[in-house]
């Protein structure tokens, strides 16, 4: 049951490593290093996660996943929009005075190309 349970935990590991069958790691929460041998490992390569069993605690899973990817996100609106072609590449500068932002974008010819169908598409 991957339900949230009251026991649950998420959390990063810091400093993973295998000595021998057993699986060490610390946790940013505490100084010292934890430690797990596990009884059986599951890899379930489709959803990229590990499944591991420990030995000590036979009802207990520990389902390891990579992070997920987080975009950091703003928006800008009605921004001071510049372009211009240097050597090989196209260069869009996106600037918004209210925020103090600015975005230089470097763009090869076929992103130049792709942006620029994108932009002139019918909608």
């Amino acid at each position: 049951n991957w339900e949230q349970q009251g026991f649950d935990e998420k959390f990063s590991i810091q400093m993973p490593q295998i000595r021998g069958i057993t699986l060490y790691w610390h946790k940013s929460t505490f100084a010292d290093e934890r430690s797990m041998t596990p009884k059986q490992l599951i890899l379930d390569r489709e959803q990229e996660r590990l499944y591991i069993y420990p030995q000590s605690q036979p009802s207990l899973v520990i389902r390891v996943t990579k992070p997920h990817l987080v975009y950091q996100k703003f928006e800008l609106k009605n921004p001071l929009l510049v372009g211009k072609k240097a050597e090989s590449e196209y260069i869009l500068l996106i600037r918004d005075k209210e925020q103090q932002i600015e975005v230089k974008i470097n763009l090869s010819p076929e992103n130049y190309r792709q942006f620029l169908e994108t932009m002139t598409e019918e909608q």
